[in-house]
């Protein structure tokens, strides 16, 4: 049985995500952005390859560097983790997750180093 999280999925802003998840669990991956930083980049993540729910934990980390040159910006140094679940909601399929973004400062500029926000994807 394939994986629930193989795909396309696009969440509120517009960003594209392709992963393919492998029967161990891990998945990798294309994020594409068009927002903040522009660009295409590697997504890598874990999953419960034997859930026996509807609902399925997820966990994605993300390098905030483009693939290619277009939208590259040398003065931001950035990764994401998101965690959360794909389940059914309303007859769809949505992964929720709770992102968390850093981005690199020195010790006394801690406090504003981290960005929250809640995603939600749906299958495209």
């Amino acid at each position: 049985m394939a994986n629930r999280l193989n795909g396309v999925w696009f969440n509120e802003y517009g960003s594209r995500m392709e992963i393919t998840v492998d029967e161990t669990g891990f998945f990798s991956g294309l994020y594409s952005s068009h927002t903040g930083e522009v660009g295409t980049y590697r997504v890598i993540g874990l999953t419960d390859p034997h859930s026996v729910s509807d609902n399925q934990g997820v966990s994605i980390s993300i390098h905030w560097r483009p693939l290619h040159a277009e939208g590259e910006n040398p003065d931001w140094h950035m990764v994401s983790g998101m965690v959360g679940q794909l389940q059914t909601v309303d007859g769809a399929e949505v992964i929720t997750l709770n992102h968390l973004l850093v981005q690199e400062t020195d010790h006394g500029d801690n406090w504003r180093s981290t960005f929250i926000d809640k995603i939600k994807f749906t299958r495209g």
